[in-house]
């Protein structure tokens, strides 16, 4: 926050009460980052000790620490050095499954029973099925469009699950409404989400440091508003400053789909802020391509993406839903190549591939060699 008040962890708050900025988790004093690793621990949670939650109130799933695979035939292909890290290894699928382990649990440590948030699809699920494990009641508000997403494994009666034939706009003022009306708190701030998203940074270093992974010149992810690309950033930015810069901080490559991409639009007009489109955030046709990525958060998370393109040499790209379905098979082909089956519900990987894809070409001409994860 710009006025640097600190808060006790010990309360859920959005903004600073005094500045009204945004907060952060801080972690004090040098950190031995190869000692802190629990390698014992199977999940994000092997990094516990660095993880701003007591350990007796976590609700884990074995979220997290999931696998990196070199896929040699689109390595040749492209003439470049890929590889894949396997969110969908997570239990309901995507990566969101971190912040619902974080969130939860930290919910869980503050004595909060009943949770309310409004989703597009992928956090929604998540949320609801780590409330579940938890045994809290949970209400999740999602579109009406998401419902072929709602595929989760067994969650408990205590998950209310209300889908909104509306907008994403609409939606996150019913939720909102709703939590004021019964007095529950509605989740999650800006630095709870990134804080579980840094492991994904740590894992990515860790498996540097262990030779596991060698170093990469770019990261891609398909993004609504950012938050997969800025917490992994952080958490390699502070595994770097711990290990006294043995970890390569990559260029990071966000990827948006051409349907919703006000963040790339304000990207490239240099703007400090995003437009209209992102802050009333509509669904433009009765079956977008990808219903979840129609995100109501870009305003407040495209500060901190724009910052962490700008200090990276970054890029912020979008593609059509066309170019997009010309390389799903290559993908899910290579994939299958190892073993690994995605499942047919979720487009929103192929649109980083697809995004990565439309840039190499040009990332060829200057580049001999080019490393991507």
């Amino acid at each position: 926050n710009m006025c640097q008040k600190q808060f006790p962890t010990n309360i859920r708050i959005l903004r600073c009460p005094n500045c009204g900025g945004d907060l952060e988790f801080e972690i004090k004093g040098q950190i031995d980052f190869e000692k802190i690793i629990n390698k014992d621990e199977n999940s994000m949670w092997r990094y516990k000790d660095i993880l701003p939650i007591k350990k007796e109130y976590i609700v884990s799933d074995h979220e997290g620490n999931t696998p990196v695979i070199y896929l040699e035939d689109i390595s040749k292909k492209y003439d470049i050095k890929f590889y894949v890290k396997l969110e969908s290894e997570n239990p309901t699928g995507t990566f969101k499954d971190r912040e619902a382990s974080f969130v939860i649990s930290r919910s869980k440590e503050l004595g909060q029973n009943d949770i309310v948030l409004q989703s597009t699809g992928n956090t929604g699920i998540a949320i609801t099925y780590y409330s579940s494990l938890a045994e809290m009641r949970s209400y999740f508000f999602g579109p009406l469009l998401s419902d072929y997403k709602l595929i989760m494994p067994n969650k408990s009666k205590n998950a209310k699950i209300i889908l909104v034939d509306g907008d994403p706009v609409d939606i996150k003022s019913l939720a909102t409404d709703f939590s004021l009306m019964h007095n529950f708190p509605k989740i999650s701030p800006f630095y709870e989400r990134c804080e579980a998203n840094v492991t994904l940074g740590y894992e990515i270093a860790e498996a540097m440091l262990n030779n596991k992974l060698p170093e990469f010149d770019f990261y891609v992810q398909t993004i609504a508003a950012g938050m997969g690309p800025i917490g992994f950033y952080t958490g390699m930015k502070r595994a770097s400053k711990w290990t006294h810069n043995k970890i390569k901080l990559p260029r990071i490559i966000a990827v948006q789909i051409s349907e919703f991409a006000p963040i790339q639009e304000a990207w490239d007009l240099d703007m400090e802020q995003v437009g209209p489109k992102g802050i009333t955030p509509k669904f433009n046709s009765e079956k977008p391509y990808e219903p979840t990525l129609h995100t109501t958060n870009a305003p407040a998370y495209y500060p901190y993406l724009r910052k962490l393109l700008k200090e990276t040499d970054g890029i912020l790209t979008k593609v059509d839903p066309n170019f997009v379905n010309k390389y799903i098979s290559e993908l899910r082909e290579s994939l299958n190549n190892k073993e690994i089956i995605l499942t047919e519900t979720e487009n929103s990987s192929f649109i980083g591939y697809a995004g990565m894809i439309q840039k190499i070409k040009e990332l060829m001409a200057v580049n001999d060699e080019i490393g991507i994860i």
